[in-house]
């Protein structure tokens, strides 16, 4: 791209010294040829770049992780109102950041590039499985919210490693990469406080700690 530019700029440098020495009338219509040549020119570059950088992969990633984000929102939400464990608040405080400014990326990018949020995606949870915390409280409630927090925290592993594997919108790589990053360190958390609030429960054992 950066090529073809440099060259097109030459091109019309060289045509504006070459035409010093024809007439004002000549000047002025090859300067507006060469004008509107250069902006179809540089149109048509722009649009097969952004064309040629867009791989499935990218347009899977942005597909996947909008309704992938979406439902993580809605389970922060919940946990928001419903959970007392400060250390499960603490959890969710550091979750909701990153989640609305990753969405706020993903859907520009979709608006940008045409792309259709996916019905399907790695992570995804049922209706029932979201409603069902609604009828929980305390311990039962934030137990069962990991349980579920976890599964959804491995299907965006699952769409991250797509993306790194076949994508090549360095944006959407680097996204890809902290996904990664930062929900294996998170489900590692979750696991592990999971497992502490499981221990600290008389029985029976809620769902969650099977």
């Amino acid at each position: 791209m950066r090529n073809a530019t440099a060259a097109l700029l030459a091109l019309i440098l060289s045509t504006l010294g070459l035409l010093t020495l024809a007439d004002a009338n000549t000047v002025t219509l090859a300067v507006v040829v060469v004008t509107t040549i250069a902006l179809a020119v540089l149109a048509i570059l722009a649009a097969a770049c952004s064309h040629d950088d867009w791989r499935p992969a990218d347009r899977t990633f942005v597909a996947q992780m909008i309704p992938h984000h979406h439902l993580g929102m809605r389970l922060i939400d919940d946990a928001t109102v419903h959970s007392a464990d400060v250390r499960l608040r603490g959890l969710v405080f550091e979750m909701s950041g990153y989640h609305q400014s990753e969405l706020e990326t993903l859907e520009a990018w979709a608006t940008e590039q045409g792309v259709a949020t996916a019905d399907e995606f790695p992570g995804d949870l049922s209706d029932d499985d979201v409603a069902s915390l609604q009828g929980l409280t305390g311990t039962a409630h934030d137990i069962w919210w990991l349980e579920l927090m976890i599964r959804h925290h491995r299907g965006a592993l699952t769409i991250a490693d797509s993306e790194i594997t076949g994508g090549g919108v360095a944006a959407a790589l680097d996204m890809a990469s902290n996904v990664r990053d930062v929900q294996t360190a998170e489900i590692a958390k979750m696991d592990q406080l999971r497992r502490t609030l499981c221990a600290e429960m008389s029985a029976p054992e809620p769902n969650g700690c099977g």
